[in-house]
Parts: C-alpha cells; structure tokens; sequence
C-alpha cells in the first residue's frame, strides 16, 4: 500500500533530491490549506527548512501580502530574519 497522506509526494521529492535549505512560507489564516494540515509536517520532512509562519495570511498571501512575502524570500536569500515568526 502507497502512502497517499498529505507529505506523500513531499517525501519522495525531498529523498531524490539534495536539498541544502528550504523556505517554507505559509499564513495561519490559510482556510484552503490549514496549517495543521501540511505545514509542519512538511517543516520536519525537509531536513534544515526553514519555517516561516505569516499572521493573519490567508491561502493567497503570495498575490495579497506580496510585499511581505518578497521580504520573507529576500531575508532568507540573505540568510537573515525578516518580520514573521516561526
């Protein structure tokens, strides 16, 4: 039997590849996509990611809080901390 849960595909991604840092961004307020859902599973799949959890964001955080979002990517290309708490 395959496993089919929510970090399926993730596994199997992350194992074939080399990954040296990851960012994974997601907003607390997601109702698509709860947080509960995949986001810290997916925190403890990608050795050494990198969590960034945005207050108040919803699923489309990217398109509505682009500002944000840029600076969270921009700090962690930088290596450094931006405004959102993990």
């Amino acid at each position: 039997m395959f496993d089919r849960g929510p970090g399926a595909v993730l596994k199997t991604t992350v194992q074939q590849s080399e990954v040296k840092r990851a960012l994974i961004l997601h907003g607390d307020d997601d109702q698509i996509v709860p947080i509960a859902d995949f986001t810290f599973l997916s925190a403890k799949v990608v050795k050494g990611a990198t969590l960034k959890v945005i207050p108040g964001a919803p699923h489309g955080m990217c398109s509505m809080l682009r500002d944000q979002v840029n600076s969270e990517l921009l700090a962690f290309f930088k290596g450094k901390e931006a405004a959102a708490s993990a």
